[in-house]
């Protein structure tokens, strides 16, 4: 019975012990280390003793270190002296904050968005306005704190807050009925999220993909043009993008966070980080270039740049395209989609949607058959006349009519008016008789007499034999183009002191001087640039093709060229025609390449990008310059002359918020384009 009770007593104090221990353990209380009869698998952790190394600046007899299993934690805990906080195992000072005072006068850009429109509108507030299809872009300048109101053609308001951050000023149009359906285009941009006032990592997502990172991170995102995407971030808020194939940014302002264990950093700082720059689908040299700093290399280069931290650094690449970086002491890249080596001249244009309607010019005061003409087609009547034209929706057409003056349509599937005021017309008899006095070194039977209410008008009409081209009412002897480039001499040429574009002796008489067509005219054929027909006029409304186009921009730019021949370079070039040495020397220059086939297409006609970079080559004009095209893709390979354009206003007639890359020129816009430029540069 004792050895029972004894046996008894001894199993209830080992199981008091246990359970001694289990809840010391669980309550973190020193646990015996040394216990072989207690068989514990858990920690063993002795009593917390002071710190064998307190760390500076902190609370006297507050440190103490742990000892798990025999192995010292050091500072496992202390407490820091005032004015200073905790950071990992040391205590260092709490700075204050750098109160730095804003600017009061900030710049921003406002995107207006036109939705359920697929016509030109336009925005416009009292710091700017922009015109453009579904959107527009304006850059606009004011005190901080500012309300602008904005208003749109489509109706409604709109309302943003001068803060230096772009924006975006949103208008609900009414839905339109397309007559057609329209093309919806898929394309591809990158989303930059930007988490301000915060250090911690921190997420932004939507419905199109994610990413997490400190300060930004950066989202490849695809969908159809116009598409709006919601962003969210952990740290709260919203942000808008529309997909349209440019970059863009997602920025959050993050709550300011309070000072824990970290000490706030001077907004001011100064950082410097690498950028590392890629050219997507390019195995040629490259050049990545930005205010900070620019490298040169086939795939990638690396560029160094220095600033202040959170500023916005605009990358650049010379296959085209921009990339953006923030300033944060970080390495970023810079990716840039290059296009895919093809035919020079063969560009990639997006398909939009195309009508049809019909124009019906009035000419207005005018008893006599009037022509009405543009280059989408022409008609001719008395009174009035009726055309029918095709196109891309928005499109603007310039009219011109034979009795003078200008119209506008837009494209858009409805029937619309070009009215002309012509001069009030009298009741004339006309006739045409056989000249009486024919111009030496004409066509046989080629001249008429214009006879008006029996005055007559000699020498109205005639053709010039071969090898003399009409010059007033005389035939002249073409003269061979100059063997030898013409020197300028020292003291330069004199010419006519002309002091407005009336005093012009106007050489064609299709054209008006007082008109910007007869401006460009007449000076470049002053200039021995531009010459005509044989009959004497200018023919504005024909398309230009390239051997024109080559002509027009050497004579432009040298004045003139050595008479060279083909010799078999292109096999469908004749020696000892009017334009020979202009393809030849052209070519030769590499302004207007040949093709595959070894042709050189003389006869070819010549679109909006093709010109372009002609110009630019003779000239050696500037590339990549800034523009707002909407329909120039950054990878695109005409891309980097489409600033040209917008720089010069070399397209005046044209919609501002389109360079529409494939448009056949006119000879009328190819001369306007070359006297913009001489005119502007």
């Amino acid at each position: 019975m004792k050895l029972i009770n004894s046996k008894i007593l001894l199993f209830l104090l080992v199981l008091a012990s246990l359970s001694l221990f289990t809840y010391n353990n669980a309550h973190g209380a020193a646990i015996l280390c040394a216990s072989p009869d207690v068989p514990y698998l858990g920690e063993c952790v002795e009593p917390y003793p002071p710190c064998i190394n307190s760390p500076e600046n902190s609370t006297p007899g507050t440190c103490l270190d742990r000892i798990i299993n025999g192995e010292r934690e050091k500072r496992y805990k202390f407490s820091c002296m005032a004015g200073y906080t905790r950071l990992g195992s040391e205590c260092i000072k709490v700075i204050t904050p750098v109160v730095i005072e804003l600017e009061s006068i900030v710049s921003e850009q406002v995107k207006c968005l036109f939705n359920n429109s697929n016509q030109l509108q336009k925005c416009y507030s009292p710091k700017g306005s922009c015109s453009g299809i579904e959107t527009c872009v304006v850059d606009i300048t004011g005190e901080r704190g500012e309300k602008v109101i904005w208003k749109s053609s489509c109706g409604g308001y709109a309302y943003t807050l001068m803060d230096g951050y772009s924006e975006y000023a949103e208008f609900k149009c009414a839905e339109e009925i397309m007559e057609e359906p329209s093309v919806t285009l898929k394309v591809e941009e990158q989303v930059k999220c930007v988490f301000h006032n915060t250090e911690k990592e921190q997420e932004c997502y939507s419905e199109k993909g994610k990413c997490a990172d400190q300060d930004s991170c950066i989202v490849n995102v695809g969908g159809m043009i116009g598409e709006k995407v919601i962003w969210k971030s952990t740290c709260g808020g919203y942000a808008y993008t529309l997909i349209d194939g440019h970059s863009e940014y997602a920025e959050f302002k993050c709550a300011e966070e309070s000072i824990e264990e970290t000490p706030i950093e001077p907004v001011s700082v100064i950082r410097s980080e690498q950028v590392k720059c890629l050219f997507n689908n390019s195995n040629q040299l490259q050049k990545c270039y930005s205010p900070k700093g620019s490298c040169s290399g086939i795939e990638t280069c690396v560029a160094d740049i220095t600033g202040q931290g959170g500023e916005k650094v605009i990358w650049k690449s010379s296959c085209g395209g921009y990339a953006y970086t923030i300033i944060d002491g970080k390495s970023e890249y810079a990716e840039f989609k290059c296009a895919e080596t093809t035919l020079e001249e063969a560009p990639s244009v997006p398909v939009l949607p195309t009508v049809s309607e019909q124009v019906k010019c009035l000419f207005q005061n005018s008893n006599q058959l009037q022509k009405c003409y543009t280059p989408k087609g022409s008609c001719s009547g008395i009174d009035s006349c009726v055309v029918d034209v095709a196109g891309w929706k928005g499109e603007k057409i310039t009219w011109k009519s034979s009795c003078g003056g200008y119209a506008y349509t837009l494209i858009d599937g409805n029937a619309e008016y070009a009215k002309f005021k012509c001069a009030e017309a009298t009741l004339e008899e006309v006739e045409y008789l056989p000249c009486q006095n024919p111009p030496k070194n004409s066509m046989a039977s080629s001249c008429i007499d214009k006879i008006i209410n029996g005055e007559r008008i000699e020498r109205y009409k005639f053709s010039c034999s071969h090898g003399y081209a009409r010059s007033g009412n005389e035939c002249v002897r073409l003269t061979t183009v100059s063997t030898t480039i013409k020197v300028i001499p020292p003291a330069g040429y004199e010419d006519e002191v002309i002091t407005a574009f009336y005093d012009y002796n106007n050489p064609f008489p299709d054209t008006n001087t007082n008109a910007l067509e007869g401006m460009a005219a007449a000076e470049l054929y002053r200039r021995a640039v531009i010459g005509g027909y044989p009959d004497g006029e200018f023919k504005g409304w024909k398309a230009v093709n390239r051997a024109e186009a080559a002509k027009f921009l050497l004579l432009a730019r040298f004045e003139s060229i050595t008479s060279v021949r083909n010799d078999g370079k292109f096999r469908d070039i004749l020696d000892n025609q009017w334009y020979t040495s202009f393809v030849v020397t052209a070519a030769q220059k590499g302004i207007i390449n040949g093709y595959p086939d070894g042709t050189f297409q003389p006869g070819r006609t010549v679109n909006t990008v093709e010109f372009l970079k002609m110009l630019t080559l003779s000239f050696d004009l500037e590339t990549y310059l800034p523009h707002y095209y909407s329909d120039v893709p950054d990878d695109a390979w005409f891309a980097k002359y489409a600033g040209i354009a917008q720089k010069y206003n070399l397209f005046p007639d044209r919609n501002t918020a389109k360079l529409e890359p494939s448009r056949t020129l006119t000879r009328k816009e190819v001369a306007i384009a070359i006297y913009q430029y001489l005119f502007r540069k």
